[in-house]
């Protein structure tokens, strides 16, 4: 066994060196290592702080829809604390039929392994308060098989709320144009007809399929289409209407052709 007093200065003089040198590399991959840490708790911080105070819900469920995990918004969306709801997400289901869709999408992504189009979902919470939420997953695959679904929860209630409310309005508006003794005409901002009740059937003779997307030129005589033609012009341009919130009196043209006062 060689000893040091065996050495040569100069062998103890680069033997010190190399060991220098793996000092050095030592200290700087420890130094390398910390910043990594940090750089790794900076980064979780800030998708904490992210998950924390999006007004969105994050998730994750397994292949038997068992939650494993829910964020912070659960207080918000299913009036419950998180640890509250370690269920079958599918228990938050309604009975609304426009719910299977969703059913049906997410077996898919647990089967295929591949993302599915976003979809809606009407829920309920703790409370019995029900909401409607949008829902974009994904699946975790590990292998060739689905070891979890994770996602995001948007609160659409509002909008939805918004939907309903206007399509009731238009059912309701659809009803008394329907029912109106006198005849109301819709046009789009090209004099194009789209919308003719039933007593404008009667009175001028056209059915809804024959008018719907036709000029309105087509119901009124000759004498009148370059006025009309030139008051859309007008009004296109930035213009005044001359007849709106008037009463005018005009001739009509029905289908067979006679003319009628309106």
């Amino acid at each position: 066994m060689k000893h040091y007093h065996d050495k040569t200065k100069p062998q103890l003089i680069e033997e010190i060196e190399s060991l220098k040198n793996r000092i050095e590399e030592l200290e700087q991959s420890e130094f390398k290592y910390k910043q990594a840490e940090q750089i790794i708790k900076a980064n979780e911080i800030k998708l904490r702080n992210i998950i924390e105070h999006s007004s969105n819900l994050f998730y994750s469920h397994t292949p038997d829809h068992v939650l494993t995990y829910l964020s912070p918004q659960t207080r918000e969306f299913f009036d419950c604390e998180p640890e509250e709801v370690r269920i079958r997400w599918n228990e938050f289901v309604t009975e609304n039929p426009n719910n299977e869709i969703g059913l049906i999408l997410t077996e898919k992504a647990i089967k295929t392994g591949k993302v599915q189009p976003s979809y809606e979902l009407e829920l309920v919470g703790k409370k019995g308060r029900k909401l409607w939420v949008e829902v974009n997953e994904a699946p975790v695959v590990e292998g060739e098989h689905t070891v979890a679904i994770v996602g995001a929860l948007t609160d659409i209630t509002e909008r939805k709320q918004a939907e309903e409310a206007l399509r009731e309005s238009k059912e309701r508006f659809r009803a008394v144009v329907d029912t109106a003794n006198d005849a109301i005409i819709t046009i789009d901002n090209r004099g194009n007809i789209v919308g003719w009740n039933n007593s404008a059937k009667v009175m001028f003779g056209y059915s809804g399929d024959e008018i719907n997307g036709q000029s309105l030129s087509l119901i009124m005589p000759e004498r009148y289409r370059e006025d009309h033609r030139n008051g859309l012009r007008r009004v296109a341009s930035g213009g005044v209407t001359k007849i709106i919130g008037k009463t005018v009196e005009l001739a009509g043209l029905r289908k067979d052709g006679s003319e009628f006062p309106l």
